[in-house]
């Protein structure tokens, strides 16, 4: 391997190294995201990552998203109905149901908190310092 190559190896590395560290210092202090049968484990470094590939970075979007999820998950208990997930044959009903939505509730707060800790981060189009997450209209 050359000289040029191993520099820019370690270029890349260092990088890196310094992206997850942003990420996880983007996400410091905010809650958990509760591990369930629906989506498993998922980090909070997983779910800033996901934002940026996926979202180009709009938090707004994927809060959105979460909180459109909590209100019909609530609504369903409240109902005393049925969630399906066909993809995992998965039916929640009663407390099973209220759980979920429980954790869907907790995913929301812990979204929200990586939104703020991430809005100082470049975005491309807007950036969340106008936005209702922190403040604005």
């Amino acid at each position: 391997m050359t000289m040029r190559r191993k520099f820019q190896n370690s270029v890349f590395a260092l990088i890196a190294v310094s992206a997850l560290g942003a990420a996880g210092a983007a996400s410091a202090g905010c809650p958990a995201v509760p591990a369930n049968e629906v989506w498993g484990k998922v980090s909070n470094q997983a779910i800033t990552r996901y934002v940026a590939a996926a979202h180009d970075g709009d938090w707004d979007a994927y809060v959105a998203k979460w909180e459109q999820r909590a209100e019909k998950a609530r609504d369903l208990v409240t109902r005393d109905s049925i969630l399906v997930f066909h993809d995992k044959n998965l039916w929640l009903r009663g407390d099973a149901l209220a759980g979920y939505a429980a954790d869907v509730d907790k995913r929301v707060e812990a979204v929200r908190c990586l939104a703020r800790a991430n809005a100082d981060k470049p975005v491309s189009g807007e950036t969340l310092a106008g936005s209702a997450l922190n403040g604005g209209s």
